[in-house]
Parts: C-alpha cells; structure tokens; sequence
C-alpha cells in the first residue's frame, strides 16, 4: 500500500498549509466579481467556474483577462476631462456630401487621392498599422507630406509585434505617432475589450473616411464632430493638452455618434442600431464579421422579420478565430426560425454594414455583438443619403450571389461534433 499512501500523504503535507490561501484567494475572487465587478451573469457564471477549479491560476486570469477595473478608471478620468470641451454646436452654413467607399481598393484611390491634395493636416485613428497592403502604399506618401511640413498623425490602437508598419520612418519624417493607451497596454493587447475600434482618417478638417470593410467619405462642416473626437483622443494618448472644437450641428443627411467608457453615453451604439432596425419596414440588409447579440437585440430583428420587412444576413465563412463563427451560427438560429435569411460569404471579411429600406445606411466599428458593444471604443457614421444608401444595397446583394444561405433545417441537422464546438464556442464567449 506504500505506493498509494505515499503520494497521498505527500500530497496533503505539501497542499495541506497553503489551502487557507488558497481558499481565501477563491473568496476574494468571487466575492469580487459578484459585488464590485457588476458582470454580465453568463460572464459571472464563466468566471465563477474558473476561479472555483483552479483557485490560484484562475484567480489570476480573472484578474489579467475578466475584470474591468483598468477600463472603469482610466476611462472615467478620460470622460470627466473629455467633458469639459465638449462645446455645444454653434451653426455653420454649408450643405455636406456623403459618398459610399464599397472596398479597401476603392477607399485607397480615393485617401491617396485626397492625401496628395491635403495642405494642412492628415490625421489617422486606427486600430492598427499594419504591413497590409494599404499601408505600403499609404505610409511613403505621408513620409513625403510630413517632410514638407504638413501636420501628419497616426493613433493607433496597438503597437509592436508587425502591428505599426513603417512608424519609425514617418516619425523620422517630422510625423507624430502615438498609441491611444500607453505602449505597455497596447504592447499586449487585451482582444476581449477596451479596444479603441474608431477608424477614421481626417484631411485638412474637411474631409473624412469612417468605416470598417465599407466606408463613407464625408465632406463638408459636419466633419467638425470627427475633428473633436481625434483631438480629444489624440490628448488621451500623446499627453498634449485637449484643444476646443467649434463643431458643426450634425444634420439628417449624415451623423456620426461614438461610444465607450470614456463617454457619456457608453451604449450609444446598441441604440443606434436598434433604431435603425426598428425603422425596417421593407427591407434590412446586415453584414457583420460575427453575430452574437443579446437578447434584446435579437428579439428586435425577429420582430422587424415578423412585421414583414425582408432582414437578411450576411456573415464570413471563413474567420481567424474559429470559435467566433460556431458562436455566429448559434446565435443565427433562432433568428433563421423567425425568418431572418442568414448566408455565409465564401471568404473572409470585415465589413459592418447595416442598410435598412434604403433610407438609412450605418457602417463604422460597430459590431453587433454583445461584448464587443459594451465594452469597446466604437465610432459608426449613418447617412441617409440616397446616393449612399443605394450603392450599400447593391454591394450587399452582389456578394449574396457568392455566398451560401443556411437555414434553420441544415443547422438542426448538425452532426454531434459540430454540437460539440458550439457548446465549447459558446462557453468561452462569455470571457469578456
């Protein structure tokens, strides 16, 4: 019996003095995150279990990956300072000119066109800089525009590790680089939330591009809004002094709205799309890189398929994270049996789109997702342009040709393995 005891016995000698620890760890854990990190239950549940079978290490998790303390304060401060120049709009005479960019071809003849032709200003916003194609050709141009004194800036979310293609150089150039936290946080970006999702690329104050696979170029005073907006991250990031922004009263033509925790108003994104959901009455068109909505959301466009309007959905079929597309498909089902026509691209693609009866056009970071909606730093343009909002129509009904509609009977037909992904997908949804 040596050979049970002995382990046994060894085993308790060595567990036995740190259980008070350990015990008092998975206590501070929980009582944690049901008491001052208010979490979504299914996020509480998730981290619950964690903490509960691996009390150090999941302990330690929570604390690295789950809770929001980090985004809570550092935003706070971001809010409450942002907020004092914030400035009332003041009127501005001037029509403003929307055009839809369908793809990233398109928006690069366009940028490199309005970049040669800038005099004062090129500001970026982006999630990354990355040694895409786009900035091959994008970077050497502004090189040269920063060399001949133009005030050239680039924000980016995130930072090292091929993610800031060519910013030495720009830098060397007489441009200014910045990451929107400080370096160490965007080094390693936490993928889950607090990401800064806001793309936009202002020139010369005038003329703007906003969006995600689709863009809207913007002309005219309204482009005021997205100049505080830069201004006021840019503070946050680089440390320079916030500046006041004479902005421009945005019109029914175009509007732009942002949210996050460093704003007044953090779910202003949920809202939008509701509204403009509820709005269907004909048609709906979504496309988005992945679906997984709360049940608001979702009960919102079963409804608009229940009253008649023709919602239709366009996901990819291809991801880089796997378990984002059984999420996409799990949470297409119940919207399939209401009579939502969903359909999976053949490729992959990050467009987020949302048309509704051709009068409304949104396009911009927002994702209908959830997390990604709570927790992240969006900014979305909406445009009811005619022009605009015809040519997202027949953009979208272009790729359904190339795309494969799955309906409610396929998925219920789903052998035991895929079951098994999506229930693993859907348990780590919830890690925020």
């Amino acid at each position: 019996m040596a050979y049970v005891t002995a382990p046994f016995i060894g085993f308790v000698t060595t567990f036995l003095p740190i259980m008070p620890l350990v015990i008092i760890l998975d206590l501070i854990g929980v009582l944690t995150i049901l008491f001052v990190d208010r979490l979504d239950p299914r996020s509480f549940v998730f981290w619950l279990m964690i903490i509960i079978i691996m009390p150090v290490v999941g302990f330690a998790l929570y604390f690295a990956l789950g809770n929001h303390f980090y985004s809570d304060r550092r935003f706070n401060k971001k809010r409450i300072g942002d907020s004092e120049f914030e400035d009332p709009p003041i009127c501005m005479e001037g029509n403003n000119d929307v055009s839809f960019i369908p793809d990233r071809d398109a928006l690069l003849n366009n940028l490199m066109k309005d970049i040669s032709c800038a005099r004062k200003s090129i500001w970026f916003e982006v999630p990354s800089v990355k040694t895409a194609d786009v900035w091959e050709k994008i970077l050497p141009v502004l090189e040269r525009m920063a060399e001949s004194g133009l005030d050239v800036r680039i924000m980016s979310a995130s930072y090292g590790f091929g993610r800031t293609y060519g910013i030495n150089r720009l830098c060397r150039a007489g441009g200014r680089f910045c990451t929107f936290n400080n370096r160490l946080y965007d080094l390693f970006l936490r993928r889950y939330r607090n990401r800064n999702l806001r793309m936009m690329m202002v020139i010369d104050k005038e003329i703007v591009y906003s969006g995600y696979g689709s863009f809207l170029r913007v002309e005219g005073p309204v482009v005021s809004n997205y100049v505080r907006r830069f201004i006021l991250d840019w503070a946050h990031g680089s440390g320079e002094p916030r500046m006041h922004v004479d902005v421009c009263p945005m019109d029914d033509n175009v509007y732009m709205f942002s949210d996050g925790r460093d704003t007044d108003d953090p779910g202003r994104s949920l809202k939008d799309i509701v509204d403009i959901v509820v709005s269907a009455r004909k048609t709906l068109y979504i496309a988005v890189p992945y679906l997984t909505p709360d049940d608001d959301l979702c009960n919102t466009i079963k409804l608009a398929s229940y009253s008649g309007a023709d919602v239709r959905i366009l996901l990819p079929g291809r991801t880089w994270y796997k378990p984002r597309r059984w999420n996409s498909l799990s949470a297409a089902y119940p919207l399939m049996e209401a009579g939502v026509r969903v359909y999976f691209a053949d490729e992959y693609s990050n467009r987020r789109l949302i048309v509704a009866d051709g009068r409304y056009c949104m396009t911009g970071s927002c994702v209908i997702s959830t997390s990604s909606l709570e927790r992240d730093l969006n900014l979305s343009t909406v445009t009811c342009s005619e022009k605009s909002c015809s040519d997202a129509e027949s953009l979208f009904m272009k790729e359904l040709d190339s795309a494969v509609e799955c309906t409610a009977g396929e998925y219920e037909k789903r052998t035991l393995w895929d079951r098994c992904c999506i229930a693993a997908s859907r348990f780590f949804m919830y890690m925020n």
